[in-house]
């Protein structure tokens, strides 16, 4: 995980590659207990990089198909070593954890999909001190005329 930190996303992180993409996380392993050891930290530290390259991170809800069987609310893991220990072979990993990966990445694709869609002049979100679209500012406009006499919502 350092390498893929270290050699990906740090570039990415530099030259802003990876701002307004969708992403999210998911982990494999083995380990103690019924979901694996250390795959929460590796989760929560792939997010925080994510987050600090400017992604939009798509969660893992509780009511997506296999979140019983595999999940997290940052993402699917499956365990892929019985509770012996002993590693599992590709067949023999549970199918709603499988489903649960699948329905994420689906998630993620369908996230990444509305993000192109709805996207602003080719940014969501300020990049180098840009000024924003008149449409973003013509919005903005509106909104604010809602406040009132409550003034600015910011």
């Amino acid at each position: 995980m350092k390498k893929f930190i270290d050699e990906l996303c740090e570039p990415s992180w530099f030259y802003d590659d990876m701002v307004g993409r969708a992403c999210g996380v998911f982990t494999t392993g083995g380990g103690h207990g019924n979901v694996g050891g250390g795959c929460e930290m590796a989760q929560l530290s792939m997010l925080a990089n994510l987050a600090a390259m400017g992604c939009v991170m798509v969660p893992f809800p509780k009511c997506t198909r296999g979140f019983d069987v595999a999940g997290m609310h940052w993402g699917p893991h499956i365990r892929v070593t019985s509770d012996d220990m002993t590693p599992l072979q590709p067949h023999e990993l549970p199918e709603e954890a499988l489903d649960a990966v699948y329905h994420h990445g689906a998630a993620i694709c369908r996230i990444a999909e509305a993000l192109k869609r709805r996207a602003l002049d080719g940014q969501l979100f300020d990049a180098g001190g840009r000024f924003p679209s008149r449409e973003v500012l013509s919005v903005r406009s509106d909104h604010d005329g809602d406040a009132g006499a409550q003034g600015s919502r910011r």
